[in-house]
């Protein structure tokens, strides 16, 4: 080939070259951005196929074989399991909780169980590889005032629902003030009550209440206030206006509860199925919520027990003891001996040795016999404020009354990391 000839040919190939170049430069830029749109179509498409395949409750003897067995052959159950171990205990599945089963392309994804009102396990599969993790359901959370008047005789009930409260936030409402009067008792028609409380909503549906930060009761023309106040040594109570204990030991030694089960000598055990006395109060909290003294006291142990799990027993005076059982953990440098105070945290709620799920199961002794926590008992009371400590509680209670006499103040969200702080 003669030199006149190759040149023509690298001319024809850069000339083809600068042709292709100059047609890309003028495709719309719409088309141009197909391919990556496809791709991302595709991606879309594969987490839109994934569905819901059903939603049931945990019913009597169910495991994870009959959550699963229609969905997965045995030996991926087994791998479920697996997966699960040092998550969650799958023998602790409470009864009623819901769960819900994923499919993706014919085959097992996901399955989610609502531990509570705030956690839940979730267990995925991704490419054949089994996880499992406890992830916090999303909640929004906001200091809500609410209000109510009794219209009947003994109407306390009606008029905590019609406020928009459950049963739950009545029972703590009452707790209190219980040294007072009996909310159910006493209050009358025309009695009424305001309070600033923890409300707790998922997608805008309300899932419950936490803490309430102050309650006051009109009873027949008089005023009973309530603040929760913790002062720098660690004390914390609820007070009245004057600096005043209202209450000489906490019957509920946590912020947030559920009465899960009662002071019962014939209660059925949820575990064992046997008829076997129960002399305790169990209150279900979320795990980590923080377990209070009920008074002050001297800390005669902290152990752990295979059906306790973790516990501590504090011995207040000569007659009356209070112990503390199923905790995830105990408070930081806490040890027998220590010296506390009521309010003072302890531990933290959990579900350590023979339990179905987070609770504390707190019980009372007097001179060695268990008694019902949710009477009154003649604890020696934590007392009186310091005039220093009244003053710096006077400046919180002045924001809480502003709030609690403003019939028109909204709703205000919690930050993150409320949960947090030293208010409780």
């Amino acid at each position: 080939m003669s030199l006149d000839q190759r040149q023509r040919r690298l001319y024809l190939l850069s000339f083809c070259a600068l042709c292709m170049l100059a047609a890309a430069s003028f495709i719309p830029s719409g088309i141009a951005q197909a391919g990556v749109a496809g791709a991302a179509s595709k991606t879309s498409t594969a987490k839109q196929s994934e569905r819901l395949l059903f939603e049931r409750e945990i019913k009597p003897g169910d495991s994870l074989s009959t959550m699963l067995s229609n969905v997965l052959a045995p030996p991926e159950v087994h791998k479920v399991s697996q997966a699960c171990r040092g998550v969650f205990r799958l023998n602790k599945l409470s009864i009623g909780q819901p769960y819900r089963v994923w499919m993706e392309k014919g085959r097992f994804s996901r399955l989610e169980y609502s531990l509570d009102d705030w956690e839940q396990l979730r267990i995925d599969c991704t490419g054949g590889k089994y996880t499992a993790k406890i992830e916090a359901l999303p909640l929004e959370v906001e200091v809500l005032r609410m209000s109510g008047t009794v219209e009947q005789r003994q109407g306390y009930t009606q008029a905590v629902r019609a406020a928009g409260g459950n049963r739950e936030l009545m029972l703590r409402l009452a707790d209190i003030f219980a040294f007072k009067f009996n909310a159910w008792r006493d209050l009358k028609k025309g009695d009424s009550f305001v309070a600033l409380v923890e409300h707790k909503k998922r997608r805008g549906k309300t899932v419950g209440y936490g803490r309430i930060f102050s309650a006051s009761f009109t009873k027949a023309g008089k005023e009973y206030e309530a603040y929760w106040y913790r002062s720098d040594d660690g004390r914390a109570s609820y007070y009245n206006g004057a600096g005043e204990n209202l209450q000489p030991y906490l019957r509920a030694p946590l912020p947030m509860y559920v009465v899960s089960s009662g002071y019962n000598a014939r209660r059925l055990h949820p575990v064992t199925g046997r008829r076997q006395p129960h002399y305790a109060i169990d209150y279900a909290a979320p795990s980590g919520t923080p377990i209070y003294a009920a008074a002050d006291g001297r800390v005669n142990k902290v152990q752990q027990d295979r059906l306790a799990g973790r516990y501590i027993r504090i011995q207040h005076d000569a007659k009356y003891e209070t112990m503390y059982m199923h905790m995830s953990g105990f408070a930081k440098g806490l040890k027998a001996g220590d010296n506390v105070v009521q309010g003072q945290i302890i531990g933290y709620v959990g579900s350590s040795g023979r339990a179905t799920g987070p609770h504390l199961d707190f019980r009372l002794r007097r001179y060695g016999r268990l008694i019902n926590p949710r009477m009154n008992h003649d604890l020696a009371s934590a007392g009186e404020l310091s005039k220093w400590q009244q003053s710096a509680m006077r400046r919180r209670i002045a924001s809480y009354r502003v709030r609690m006499r403003s019939p028109q103040m909204a709703a205000t969200a919690l930050p993150r990391g409320w949960d947090k702080t030293e208010l409780f």
